[in-house]
This record gives C-alpha cells, structure tokens and sequence, in this order.
C-alpha cells in the first residue's frame, strides 16, 4: 500500500511539473496578435527598420516604445477583418513570412485598457533583455495568453543594404 502511494504522488507531481507554464486553449486572435509581435522582434526583421537607427542599445523598452511609435508602426505587417478577404495581402504576408494583424485585437503597451476589449500588451524587460506580451480576451480577467522571448541586439545595416530584398 505504501509502495503504491508513493507511485500516485510521484504521477501528480509529474503531472503538476508538465502543466506549469501551459497556456491551455489560446484564442487565435490572441495567438495571432502574439506572433506579429514576436515577427516585429526577430533581428532579421529589425535589421532592416529605424529600430538600431534611432535606439542603438536596443533595450526592450526602446523596442516597445520604437514599436508604438510613428516610425515603428509604418513597419507592422498588413491587418485584415477576415484573413481570407483579401488574397494580395495574404500573398504579401506568405512571400515576407509575416503573421497577419488580427483587427479583432487591439494592442498597448505596458498596461491594458479596463475599456477596450480583446487587447495585446506589450510589455519590456531591460534587466534581462525581455519582450513579455499578455493577450486578453477580456481585460477585467487573467490574460487568456503569456509569453516572453528575448529581443536580440541589433547591429544596423549599412543604408545601401536596407532596400535590397
């Protein structure tokens, strides 16, 4: 009895460690919304934006404040309604490898917005050199969706190399 015991808490425990950190059922907007920004924080997309330009020490809290800006926001993906609605921009997207903007989703940096619904918040870690992004479906709630990845350092392409794709 004490032998089989031991073997149930072993499997819990096993099974707790197996479920920390699992997002369980993402919405697809949120999961989109997540990538686009994970695409905007590659270096090889970086590389070849203002970003290094105009923040060459690259934090993440320059990235986040970089990528709300005027300058950063001419660099996003297309968006869509219905992701099917507009067959040129799904090709763009496919040829450049870019998640689409889901429009059902709204995205802010740092803190989320009680008054908006389903939103992307786009948060920075300097200290280790983070991107954290929570996704809501309903901003009153716990995100539906968390995930961090570090942001590269960016060395700037030479302006000739910038328009050859």
């Amino acid at each position: 009895m004490e032998r089989s015991t031991q073997r149930f808490f072993i499997l819990l425990l096993a099974s707790l460690i197996s479920f920390v950190g699992c997002e369980g059922a993402v919405p697809a907007d949120l999961d989109r919304a997540a990538k686009v920004i994970r695409f905007m924080s590659e270096e090889n997309k970086l590389e070849r934006t203002s970003f290094p330009v105009l923040y060459p020490k690259c934090l993440p809290s320059e990235f986040v404040k970089w990528l709300f800006s005027d300058k950063g926001k001419a660099e996003w993906p297309d968006s869509l309604d219905n992701d099917d609605s507009n067959p040129d921009v799904r090709n763009k997207a496919f040829k450049e490898g870019a998640p689409i903007v889901p429009k059902s989703v709204q995205f802010f940096a740092g803190r989320t917005d009680l008054d908006s619904g389903r939103q992307l918040i786009v948060k920075a870690n300097d200290a280790l050199r983070t991107i954290i992004v929570e996704g809501y479906g309903d901003p009153q709630k716990k995100p539906d969706l968390k995930r961090e990845w570090s942001l590269p350092v960016v060395k700037q392409v030479p302006k000739f190399e910038l328009n050859t794709y």
